[in-house]
C-alpha cells in the first residue's frame, strides 16, 4: 500500500446483497472491487493485487476453499490475506479454512462493527509487517555503510596500484616487443617471428584480464563509497521534472531501441535536496526498467512492445515519481530483496546488486520513501515520495 494511497480489498460472494452490504460498510476507507464467483475472484486478485480478501466460502462451481488454494498455488497472490465470510460455524470447517491459509473467520450474520475492526486489524498487521522490514533494512543500511566506508577505502589504493602497473606493463611490453624486433632486423627468421608475437599476445591477453578485473573491482569500490552517502555536497533546490527530463534523455540515447518513453508531468513545487544523488537515483530507477523490458523480450518471443511511463505528480506534501514498465516484473522475494545490498536477479558478473539499495538509502537521507508493486511477467511499478517543506 502506497503513501495516500487507499487499501484496496476484494470482496467475492455469490449473493448479491452480501456484496451490497459488505460494500457499503467498507467503500469510505477502502477501495472496493467485488467478485461473484471463484473464477471472477480468481482474475481479478491477479490484476488487481489487493491489499486483503474477503471470500465466501459457499459458491457454485467453486467453493471459498478451493479459491484459497488457487490463490495460495498462484506466486502472484500468495501473500495476499484472506479472511472468510461465511455462515459455517462449525470448528472442523473453520480449522481447514486457517490450515489452507486463511488469516480470520467472519460468521454470518455480520456484525458491522465486527467486519470493520477485523479488516482494519489485518490491514494494520499488514502495514506493520512492512514497516518492521522498513526497519530492518534501514539497520542493514547503516551497519554496510560503516563496514563499507573502511572497505572501500582498504581496497581503493591496492587496487589503483595494481591498475596503473597493468597499464605501465603495456607500455613496458610493448617496448621491450619493439626492441626484440628492432634488435633481430629483417633477419630474423618469419617463424620466430610468429612465435615471438604468439607469446606477446598471450601476454597482452594476461594484462588485458588484469585491468578488467581491476577496473570492475574499481567500479564496485566507487558503488560501495557511494552507499555510505559520505560525498555530500550542499542541498539546493531541485526542479524534480527537469531532472527527470535530463536522466530520461541519457537513458533513451543508449536503450532507445529497448522501450519507449510515456511521460506525464504534472506542476511540481521546488525538492531541497541533493541534485547529484537524486538523478543517481532516477537513472538507476530508469535502467531497471529497461532491463526488464530487455529480460522479458529474451525469453517471451511475443511479449508486447516496452513501454515505460514516468509520471510525476504534487499531494498532501509529497512530490509523488512513478515508474513503470512492462517488462518481466518480480516475484514477491524480490520485491521484498531488492533494496537488500548486493541483492540482484542478474547473471554472476552483470551487476553488484547495489543500484537500488543505494537508491534506498539516497531517498531516505532526504526524508523520503520508495515504494515497489510488481506482478511477475507483467510490470513493475517503482514511486518515489520526496516530501516538500513549506
Amino acid at each position: 500500500m502506497l503513501l495516500n494511497e487507499r487499501s484496496k480489498v476484494l470482496i467475492v460472494d455469490d449473493e448479491r446483497r452480501n456484496l451490497i452490504i459488505l460494500t457499503e460498510l467498507l467503500r469510505d476507507s477502502h477501495e472496493v472491487t467485488v467478485a461473484k464467483c471463484g473464477k471472477q475472484a480468481l482474475e481479478k486478485a491477479n490484476k488487481l493485487l489487493p491489499d486483503l480478501i474477503l471470500l465466501d466460502i459457499i459458491m457454485p462451481d467453486m467453493n471459498g476453499f478451493e479459491v484459497l488454494t488457487q490463490l495460495k498455488k498462484n506466486k502472484t497472490t500468495n501473500a495476499i490475506p484472506v479472511i472468510f465470510i461465511t455462515g459455517l460455524n462449525a470448528p472442523d470447517e473453520e480449522r481447514k479454512g486457517l490450515t489452507l491459509g486463511a488469516q480470520d473467520y467472519i460468521y454470518k450474520p455480520f456484525s458491522a462493527d465486527v467486519v470493520k475492526a477485523r479488516v482494519a486489524t489485518q490491514l494494520k498487521i499488514i502495514e506493520q509487517a512492512k514497516q518492521l522490514q522498513q526497519a530492518k533494512l534501514k539497520e542493514k543500511m547503516a551497519s554496510l555503510g560503516t563496514l563499507t566506508a573502511g572497505v572501500a577505502h582498504e581496497i581503493n589504493n591496492p587496487v589503483n596500484f595494481a591498475h596503473v602497473s597493468a597499464d605501465n606493463l603495456t607500455a613496458d611490453v610493448t617496448d621491450l616487443q619493439h626492441f626484440i624486433f628492432d634488435l633481430a632486423g629483417d633477419s630474423l627468421d618469419q617463424e620466430v617471428r610468429d612465435e615471438f608475437d604468439s607469446k606477446f599476445n598471450q601476454l597482452f591477453f594476461h594484462i588485458k584480464t588484469i585491468k578488467e578485473g581491476t577496473s570492475r573491482i574499481k567500479d564496485l569500490v566507487e558503488d560501495l563509497w557511494s552507499i555510505t552517502l559520505h560525498d555530500n555536497p550542499d542541498k539546493t533546490d531541485i526542479n524534480i521534472v527537469q531532472m527527470l527530463q535530463s536522466a530520461l534523455a541519457m537513458t533513451n540515447t543508449n536503450l532507445a531501441d529497448v522501450a519507449t518513453f510515456s511521460t506525464q508531468f504534472d506542476e511540481l513545487p521546488t525538492f531541497y535536496g541533493y541534485p547529484g544523488k537524486l538523478n543517481q537515483v532516477f537513472i538507476n530507477v530508469l535502467l531497471n526498467a529497461c532491463e526488464a523490458v530487455h529480460k522479458k523480450h529474451l525469453t517471451h518471443s511475443d511479449a508486447p512492445a516496452g513501454v515505460i511511463s514516468v509520471h510525476t505528480r504534487f499531494s498532501s506534501g509529497f512530490i509523488e515519481i512513478a515508474i513503470q514498465d512492462n517488462g518481466c516484473g518480480m516475484n514477491e522475494t524480490s520485491q521484498q530483496k531488492i533494496f537488500e545490498p548486493f541483492y540482484t536477479t542478474k547473471e554472476v558478473g552483470d551487476g553488484t546488486g547495489l543500484g537500488m539499495s543505494m537508491a534506498f538509502a539516497i531517498v531516505e537521507e532526504q526524508g523520503g520513501t520508495i515504494k515497489v508493486k510488481s506482478t511477475l511477467d507483467k510490470c513493475s511499478l517503482i514511486t518515489i515520495y520526496l516530501p516538500v517543506t513549506t
